[in-house]
């Protein structure tokens, strides 16, 4: 973590946020120790903050937050994060071990499960620099349409761009072209450890599922981008700690039926974005009631058609939006040597109007 990030986005301590009794009142968080750094001004660049500790401003709540390789950890429950997430620093590990360690089952251990996550969505985000090619009955990178169509190069350049739920980073890769400073927030620690990895132009290792708990290694380089200019943070992308009207660019990729609420996450979203600003979202809306109920989807045959009406007319959220772009994108998920999951997912550019009820 840059140790200026505070200063060029504030953090917002989410304790604070739900036990202030006004709401809206809003406390920083700034660094209070750093444990290891690289960099600094004798090397010409910021200092990169390795393992350290955040603070929150409010002394009557002091609340403290881990920095963990070079990742702010920002969660109101670390007890959970420790006792669910932990197992990620495994991914320091060779893919063999891993493999070899995933042997002894069950399927749905924390080890198979984090491994066949990790396979999934590095192939799916980075598997166009994998070696050897993702293979199975779609081969390839599964996300190549959707990347080439957020790719910030083709548009305005902003100050800041948000991706809530970033997973392992190729939003990021593309968005990064077109903001100074752009920030991934995402709860699956692993995601982030490979993203920094990956970001950052190294040599990646990870282990890809044949099939069962059976897997063989692959690698991964792809070209890197300033460590500067793209920040990690572990967050909840229902719960960011980012203050309101403070992104020119707020992005959501295939992460609205991946919530237990649709709406709360389109109202986050909308909040964090500025007047004028411009929201990217994107779905396959392929709802599952063990992670979203009823009440927490877009309901309507066509969900597509369900958020924008949302979105045009404002519903629910701070101010009413102007559709500039919309299409229908392929979205593949190779689960192992013989099986894929293939989707439309639905991308949507939105700006921000002015906020409801301001005079004109």
């Amino acid at each position: 973590m840059r140790a200026d990030l505070p200063a060029l986005l504030p953090l917002i301590c989410p304790v604070c946020r739900h036990l202030s009794e006004r709401g809206r009142e809003l406390f920083t968080l700034s660094v209070a120790q750093v444990l290891r750094s690289t960099g600094g001004e004798d090397e010409g660049s910021p200092e990169d903050i390795e393992e350290g500790i955040l603070v929150c401003d409010n002394p009557k709540c002091a609340r403290r937050y881990p920095i963990l390789h070079g990742i702010p950890v920002v969660l109101t429950d670390l007890t959970r994060f420790a006792a669910s997430q932990l197992l990620a620093l495994s991914c320091f590990n060779e893919p063999e071990t891993l493999a070899t360690m995933a042997l002894d089952g069950p399927d749905d251990a924390a080890l198979p499960r984090m491994l066949d996550y990790l396979s999934i969505y590095i192939d799916a985000h980075f598997g166009d620099y994998a070696i050897p090619a993702p293979d199975g009955p779609e081969p390839g990178c599964g996300g190549t349409t959707l990347w080439q169509a957020i790719d910030a190069r083709k548009i305005a350049t902003v100050e800041r761009a948000i991706e809530l739920g970033c997973g392992v980073g190729r939003g990021l890769y593309s968005l990064s072209h077109g903001a100074e400073l752009t920030v991934g927030v995402e709860m699956n620690f692993a995601a982030l450890l490979y993203a920094r990895w990956l970001l950052r132009g190294e040599t990646v290792r990870y282990a890809r599922r044949v099939s069962g708990r059976h897997y063989a290694p692959a690698s991964i380089h792809a070209p890197a981008v300033s460590s500067t200019s793209v920040q990690l943070i572990c967050g909840d992308a229902l719960d960011p700690p980012l203050a309101p009207d403070s992104v020119q660019r707020v992005v959501s990729l295939n992460v609205l039926d991946a919530l237990r609420s649709a709406p709360e996450h389109l109202s986050v979203v909308d909040a964090l974005c500025v007047p004028g600003g411009e929201l990217l979202i994107s779905s396959p809306f392929s709802w599952q009631s063990g992670i979203v109920a009823e009440n927490g989807r877009l309901n309507g045959s066509d969900p597509a058609i369900t958020l924008h009406e949302l979105l045009t007319t404002g519903r629910g959220l701070s101010a009413s939006y102007a559709i500039g772009d919309c299409r229908e994108l392929r979205w593949k998920l190779r689960r192992d040597s013989r099986s894929a999951v293939s989707y439309f997912t639905h991308l949507v550019r939105a700006h921000k109007n002015a906020p409801l009820g301001t005079p004109r």
